[in-house]
């Protein structure tokens, strides 16, 4: 969200606050009675001497003495009951105290004298003691008293027409005006600061009126600055952009060239929240017209915002995907920050540009870039900058499956938003690591984390946070396959969201319920979620969102056989992306596009799309979406009997989805987690190799599938290098031969192979014999099996007494009658086929490998 800034705001209102309230209005500090009166007795001939002698000392600045004098000459015009003189001496004493800095005391002498003069009829007097009372009340800065008392001297004022006191007191009256519209609007901008905004409001426009009132446009756009400010933090952009307008209009009035760009600039941040972004441009530009022009002849101040509206505008064109011009204005910035030599803007302008090509799938490039912002940031001390970038660059990483330097990349910036406090990025940054460990298969750590994402949430009050933080946990849960916990937080996330009224985050709730329901094939109520996120996405005019939605609506229309629906949605979803600039996206939606076609046999438009997949992924440097692209034309391939082409593109398969493990260190669950993505490439190349009448091939990729992984895992266990320096080798033909040969055995191999067209499966058995010959059968599992692979094996196991893979073993046997069943059901299946190869001298060697792996069709 962009708040508009309030430097020029808080300048001008310092100045103003730094001057007095003069007092403009008073006949004189210390008067003397009229000549006309002779004093009647001896004692009041001494009040009139001592009275006379109190203003000589009060003139004198003897004003402890002076006030001695008036308290003396008071007590007795009291009691000779002479009210004129004993208002003359209340007025100067109140004076004297004014003089003092005794407000209170002041106020106090100065009610006395307008008593008197209010008895006596002397309006002039009473007009001066009014606006003698209001001057101690605007030192006490009780600004609205002295308004009351100064209004009332007015009235008087203008009944005995007294044109010069009215001049006097008007300006009066108007700086005290002034004055409590400033103090207004300190209050109210206190207020909006700390969050208290209908309060802000209330301040901020009473100031307005204020201002108003004696005419002071320039008070009054401040004050409408300070009001927008507010509209922003309560996110009412609408409003912020009315109360701009009003202050744009008064700025063109005044001439003021700085103020009216400053409102424009506004203008453009206010429909830049509301995502009108070519409305944000239009105003963004001409405040950069104004600022162009006055940098000039005024400097740097001008300069700097000058730099601040082309940041501006290179985010607006990059949310509208105009790279072009995006990048043409953070060039722009950096440049700029760079002659005026602040290393801090020069980090941010790297920041946009390195965002820009993160955007087009350029992620090394942007690399680069995070990378010099990094050493800027470090120089300068700039932490929070410095957290920013490391987070970019571990989002950078993840595009580019390099997994480890992602989460190092996010545990940097966790590590720095935690020592400089800002719970808010530190909970999400907790977030992104356990996203990345859901993604790479390291369940545990995710919810390790996510789970402190959420409880940090909560203690801070980040009610948008918690709901990130359920829906993570769910990610968690579901990346797990414990569905009905994963449905459960994307329930609680999604109700949070609705009772706050944040739309964004219920349509990510409901993306993911789809998604759940998808996994759990339940396609029609996946449809029903994937529509009201839909919905949601449309109605926030979220782009990306609707084609996530379309995307997933357009595959799951395609598992219920509505395929001209699916291909709707997709190719809506395919155009939005290339319309954003959405390579992976885009990517990903080719890639949904052509497995639609697929399911159709419609093999020619698979392949098309899988190739536009392909590409882009290649062009963004996608490793995964590579991979598994290239498995997909592989399949399609071999169903259209290319069967070279298909061998060809499964071995690309395997080789990129190898290449991305072998960046993941020593991080097994990660690999494990990779590998489970090459199951389906390694299956189909079996088949492949076997249809072109080549087992041996076909055993020798039986074996690396199987293999690999627990050979690399020995290998980073028992090698002397650390194993990012060491290159392992799967198991190849002459290998597994060579095995046969030294151990003197018959070596047993079995894959399971689940049709990707029908619910056929198969189980491949190959037999090498101890001269290193190479036998192959193969079994129709329709029709030889009532049951799963998996579960006659787990049966069997138990049947005989053993349970789990641990080192012991637990005797459990099953009656005899259903071991026997068991068994023979596994003789059946297993040795039946291969029975005639099988050595005939009981001591002989046999090993059996057979290789069962969860997410096939049929065991």
């Amino acid at each position: 969200m962009r708040f508009p800034k309030i430097g020029s705001t808080i300048l001008i209102t310092l100045l103003v606050t730094g001057k007095a309230i003069i007092p403009l209005y008073c006949l004189a500090w210390f008067c003397t009675p009229q000549a006309q009166a002779q004093s009647s007795n001896n004692l009041e001939i001494e009040a009139d001497r001592l009275l006379r002698q109190g203003v000589e000392q009060g003139n004198a600045k003897q004003f402890k003495a002076a006030l001695q004098s008036f308290q003396q000459a008071l007590t007795i015009y009291r009691q000779a009951g002479n009210r004129r003189r004993e208002g003359i001496v209340s007025k100067n004493i109140g004076n004297l105290y004014f003089i003092r800095g005794e407000y209170e005391l002041s106020i106090k002498y100065q009610q006395r004298s307008l008593a008197i003069a209010k008895f006596l009829g002397d309006s002039l007097w009473e007009a001066q003691s009014l606006n003698n009372i209001g001057l101690a009340y605007a030192r006490l800065e009780d600004y609205v008293k002295a308004i009351e008392h100064y209004r009332q001297s007015l009235i008087v004022l203008e009944a005995i027409g007294d044109d010069r006191s009215q001049e006097t007191a008007r300006e009066n009256l108007r700086q005290a005006i002034k004055a409590e519209a400033l103090r207004l609007q300190q209050e109210g901008l206190k207020l909006a600061m700390a969050g208290q905004f209908q309060p802000a409001l209330q301040s901020l426009q009473q100031a307005r009126n204020l201002y108003q009132e004696i005419d002071n446009p320039y008070g009054e756009t401040t004050v409408l600055d300070n009001l927008g400010f507010t509209y922003f933090r309560l996110k009412n952009y609408s409003k912020a952009i009315e109360i701009y307008e009003q202050r744009l209009v008064i700025e063109q009035e005044l001439g003021d060239r700085s103020g009216e760009a400053d409102s424009l600039e506004k203008l453009g941040d206010a429909y830049s929240n509301l995502r009108e972004y070519q409305q944000a441009i239009n105003f963004y530009q001409q405040s950069l017209a104004i600022f162009e022009k006055l940098g000039d002849r005024e400097g740097f101040l001008v300069r700097e915002r000058e730099w601040s509206v082309l940041f501006e505008l290179g985010r607006a064109y990059r949310e509208l995907t105009d790279y072009d011009k995006a990048a043409e204005f953070s060039q722009q910035t950096l440049v700029m920050a760079q002659k005026l030599g602040d290393r801090e803007r020069e980090v941010r302008a790297l920041i946009s540009l390195g965002l820009i090509d993160s955007e087009l799938g350029n992620y090394k490039k942007a690399i680069e870039i995070y990378q010099q912002a990094l050493v800027i940031a470090k120089e300068i001390d700039a932490r929070s900058l410095e957290a920013i970038v490391w987070g970019n660059l571990g989002f950078a990483d993840l595009a580019l499956d390099e997994y480890v330097k992602a989460i190092n990349a996010f545990e940097q910036a966790l590590v720095i938003f935690q020592e400089i406090d800002d719970l808010q990025k530190a909970g999400r940054t907790l977030g992104n690591i356990g996203w990345a460990y859901s993604l790479l298969g390291d369940y545990a750590k995710a919810i390790i984390y996510v789970e402190q994402r959420l409880a940090l949430a909560r203690k801070i009050s980040d009610q948008k946070g918690e709901i990130e933080g359920l829906r993570n946990l769910g990610n968690a849960y579901y990346f797990l396959g414990d569905y009905p916990k994963a449905i459960e937080y994307q329930q609680q996330s999604l109700k949070l969201a609705e009772a706050i009224a944040d739309q964004e985050n219920q349509a990510a709730a409901l993306n993911n319920l789809g998604n759940i329901y998808y996994q759990l094939g339940d396609y029609r109520k996946a449809i029903v979620y994937y529509e009201q996120n839909l919905a949601i996405s449309q109605k926030l005019g979220d782009r990306p969102e609707p084609g996530r939605a379309l995307g997933n609506l357009g595959l799951a229309y395609t598992h219920v056989g509505e395929y001209a629906k699916a291909i709707e949605f997709l190719k809506q979803d395919v155009a939005i992306a290339q319309e954003e600039g959405k390579r992976l996206t885009e990517s990903q939606a080719w890639g949904s596009l052509g497995s639609t076609y697929w399911f159709q046999r419609d093999y020619d438009k698979a392949l098309a799309a899988y190739e536009q997949s392909l590409n882009i992924a290649r062009q963004i440097n996608y490793s995964r979406g590579e991979g598994l692209t290239l498995s997909n034309i592989g399949s399609t391939l071999f169903a259209v009997g290319k069967l070279l082409e298909a061998e060809t593109a499964l071995r690309s398969s395997i080789e990129v989805l190898e290449s991305i493990r072998e960046r993941l260190g020593s991080n097994d669950a990660f690999k494990i987690s990779i590998f489970d993505q090459q199951v389906r490439a390694y299956r189909i190349l079996q088949e492949v190799l076997i249809a072109q009448n080549n087992p041996s091939d076909a055993l020798e990729i039986a074996e690396r599938s199987r293999a690999r992984a627990f050979v690399e895992l020995l290998a980073s266990r028992l090698a002397p290098q650390p194993v990012e320096q060491l290159t392992v080798e799967p198991p190849n033909l002459q290998k597994i031969q060579q095995i046969a040969k030294t151990q003197n055995a018959t070596l047993v191999e079995y894959s399971i192979i689940s049709f990707r067209d029908s619910e056929k499966a198969a189980l491949y058995i190959w037999l090498v014999q101890p001269t290193g010959e190479i036998a192959f059968r193969q079994v129709d599992l329709n029709q030889s099996l009532n049951t799963r692979l998996k579960d006659l094996v787990t049966n069997s196991r138990e049947s005989i007494g053993v349970k789990g893979r641990s080192s012991s073993i637990i005797v459990e046997a099953l009656p005899e009658v259903d071991r026997t069943e068991w068994l023979k059901q596994l003789h059946k299946l297993l040795i039946e086929p291969i029975a005639d190869l099988l050595p005939t001298d009981p001591n002989a060697h046999v090993i059996f490998i057979l290789h069962l792996r969860e997410g096939d069709s049929h065991f």
